[in-house]
């Protein structure tokens, strides 16, 4: 079994207890037998996704650490914004 497979197995095991969260593949899996979608459609279009997604993840990332390289107050300004928030207040040890 694929991991994609795998992962949807577990949200149906979710659903089948009222425990998934709203998501897309909960709701492409509800409308599977409507539209006529095998299992093999629905992993190939969740794995899209999920490819998709960590191309873009991959690219913001890449542009921001560039950015952060090239312009040295940019970062500066960020590292004080990051600092000075409420979060890392509460979080820092």
């Amino acid at each position: 079994m694929s991991l994609h497979a795998a992962v949807l197995e577990l949200l149906r095991g979710a659903i089948e207890r009222n425990e998934a969260p709203e998501c897309f593949a909960k709701m492409l899996l509800g409308v599977q037998s409507q539209e006529g979608l095998g299992e093999e459609q629905i992993l190939h279009i969740l794995a899209m996704l999920i490819g998709a997604g960590a191309d873009s993840t991959s690219s913001v990332l890449q542009g921001f650490f560039k950015i952060m390289a090239l312009q040295p107050e940019a970062m500066k300004r960020a590292r004080e914004g990051i600092w000075n928030s409420s979060t890392y207040r509460v979080f820092r040890c």
